[in-house]
């Protein structure tokens, strides 16, 4: 019997790298006042030793961020929170998810299209969404949409996406610690004055023996199914009626279902998930648990997609690459620094931080600088984004169907009209998100502010 070690060397090959990672985070003063993540560090070290260096070799990286992303996402539905307090500011949170989103993409398709019509006529179409992807929903996705669109003739989709998705990151520690510090200085942080007070074990991302927590609530007596197991198979569950959609989605079509293979498992987990409720059998659920099943997930995830990233991909894109960058960033940016007044009443500069921070980078990425002005998430802030979550993933769900059409236009003699019904239809989302949050009394004018 020949026993396969290829993708157990890469599981372990990062396994090191993240251990390696958490050590340099404890003992490098600068990694701890960046809140670089450890899943980001390690990714790091990854892609110098294999793409720079060439001391080691991964084999299945591709594979692992593809299946970790949607597991990432059917953990993160089981374990959402969908009871609690007003849900005003929660549905406030989600719009303006949504709202970003959709912002990201329109920057993004209309330099595309610029870009197409005068110095890069060949360049692919939704290489602007792949900006708007890797900020908001992180490199996995980004790579999940660009590789199913390599075989409709994207050279290097999912290694552009995997770098956007990289690049994100920077915006979201980069600008993301200099605007908790100047905040912090002025006052707006609600429960921090100064940031010498902050806990040591923020900074280290190492909790002490007296200040350790339960991962999650124990539903099920070890002797007959562990309470991890049983989580895990609840995952599997939510993943497998997936693949059954998207099977029967792809039927007579190319790839591109399989890229939104991370759609479906958020949808069929809020269908199991309110299955459940109805069932009365979501007493089986530990949410906390979940919530530590899909960070493990990102942590590798994370980890995997920066050491895939390709020198080839970086050099093939250089100029378009910098230039989606850095208008991505920008524009979130500008719309951070314009929302939060209108759309939240209270809490606004925690809630910027776990926004802005999941919108360019990943929800832990926003958590963790939240956790720098309230560590002990005593305000509303992470609670109001996790329960907002659902609102966002259904107003999200249409601007993943306006992907297909510029997809439908690439070398049709109709390509100027559907490249301008894609920017037109993502103005009027935005449009309709304003409405929303006017409608639903969430707009706050500038006399009630």
């Amino acid at each position: 019997m020949e026993i396969g070690w290829s993708l157990v060397f890469d599981f372990v090959l990062l396994s090191l790298l993240l251990l390696v990672a958490t050590f340099l985070r404890v003992k490098v003063r600068i990694l701890q006042r960046l809140l670089l993540p450890n899943a980001l560090v390690a990714g790091f070290l990854g892609f110098l030793l294999a793409q720079v260096l060439r001391l080691v070799s991964f084999h299945h990286l591709e594979n692992l961020i593809y299946h970790l992303l949607n597991l990432t996402f059917a953990a993160l539905t089981l374990g959402m929170v969908t009871r609690g307090r007003s849900y005003g500011q929660a549905a406030s949170t989600g719009i303006l998810m949504s709202f970003v989103f959709a912002l990201q993409l329109l920057v993004g398709f209309a330099l595309t299209f610029l870009l197409m019509g005068t110095l890069f006529p060949d360049l692919f179409p939704n290489f602007g969404s792949l900006m708007a992807i890797g900020y908001a929903s992180g490199p996995g996705q980004a790579f999940s949409f660009g590789s199913s669109w390599e075989g409709r003739g994207f050279a290097h989709g999912g290694e552009v996406g995997l770098i956007f998705g990289a690049v994100g990151f920077l915006w979201a520690y980069g600008v993301g610690v200099v605007w908790l510090n100047v905040g912090v200085r002025r006052g707006r942080a609600a429960l921090l004055r100064d940031l010498r007070r902050v806990p040591r074990e923020v900074w280290t991302g190492i909790l002490p023996r007296r200040g350790r927590r339960p991962l999650g609530e124990e539903v099920s007596s070890s002797e007959a199914v562990d309470t991890l197991s049983l989580q895990v198979a609840l995952c599997g569950l939510v993943y497998a009626l997936a693949y059954l959609v998207v099977r029967i989605l792809s039927l007579g079509s190319d790839d591109t279902a399989w890229g939104a293979m991370f759609v479906v498992t958020v949808v069929v987990g809020m269908a199991v998930r309110k299955i459940m409720e109805r069932t009365g059998t979501d007493f089986l659920i530990s949410p906390g648990v979940q919530r530590h099943l899909a960070g493990v997930c990102v942590d590798y995830a994370v980890a995997a997609s920066v050491a895939a990233i390709s020198l080839p991909a970086l050099r093939a894109y250089a100029f378009p690459l910098l230039l989606l960058s850095l208008a991505g960033g920008l524009v979130t940016v500008l719309a951070f620094l314009w929302l939060p007044e209108r759309v939240w009443r209270n809490y606004r500069f925690e809630r910027t931080l776990v926004t802005y921070g999941t919108l360019t980078g990943t929800m832990d990425s926003g958590i963790a600088l939240c956790r720098v002005v309230d560590p002990e998430l005593r305000t509303p802030a992470v609670e109001d984004y996790v329960r907002g979550m659902p609102l966002m993933f259904l107003l999200i769900l249409p601007l993943y169907g306006l992907l297909f059409l510029p997809l439908s236009a690439y070398g049709s003699e109709r390509s100027s009209l559907l490249y301008s019904l894609t920017l037109a239809g993502l103005f009027l989302f935005l449009l309709l998100y304003l409405l929303m949050w006017k409608k639903m009394g969430l707009w706050r004018s500038g006399a009630q502010r």
